[in-house]
């Protein structure tokens, strides 16, 4: 093996090593919220300010990141949570990882592995992650899932050559991929 293919496994293991933690803390820290707020599947969740057309004009940074300090920062160690100069509401965790909060119909958590570091892809250092509510989490997670993935388990239901086929050409469900294959970077991973 050569030098540069070495220290690209070694990053990929320590990406995978960073996603799977942030998966795991996401939900420990779901679990938590709900002893003290109740099922998560009646958390106010608001969606996005959409133009006529149906665009997203405003993603609500500032609701997101109310919502968030509420019902997960207490139980998430972070070093910091705050609005970017870009109006993004924007987490950052101790090994240097991001995750970036928007509004769409549920929260939107872009995770990044190495923050603002690039090259800030989908599937290569970022990844899609969702909060919803009852109002979204079966089309967007899945039954009785209020945290997850990206399409989580109409992905999963789909199989591996799908999400693979889906994370190569969009992004979106690499994460779904990644949580399929147990936290790792297999070595037909698209990217």
């Amino acid at each position: 093996m050569t030098i540069p293919s070495l220290i690209n496994q070694t990053n990929r293991k320590q990406d995978a090593a960073k996603i799977k933690k942030f998966y795991s803390v996401m939900s420990q820290a779901v679990l938590l919220a709900e002893n003290e707020y109740g099922s998560a599947e009646d958390w106010p969740v608001n969606s996005a300010i959409r133009d006529d057309e149906g665009n997203i004009t405003d993603t609500q940074p500032d609701a997101v990141l109310e919502f968030f300090n509420k019902y997960f920062a207490p139980n998430i160690k972070t070093v910091s949570i705050s609005k970017d100069t870009g109006g993004t509401a924007n987490v950052i965790f101790a090994d240097g990882s991001v995750v970036y909060l928007t509004q769409g119909n549920c929260i939107d958590m872009d995770f990044d592995t190495n923050g603002p570091k690039k090259p800030n892809q989908l599937g290569r250092d970022r990844f899609d992650f969702l909060f919803c509510n009852k109002n979204y989490n079966e089309t967007f997670i899945g039954k009785n899932k209020y945290f997850g993935a990206y399409l989580q388990d109409s992905s999963i239901a789909q199989g591996r050559d799908y999400l693979k086929k889906r994370c190569k050409d969009s992004g979106d469900v690499c994460s779904t991929l990644l949580l399929y294959d147990d936290w790792e970077f297999k070595k037909d991973y698209p990217w």
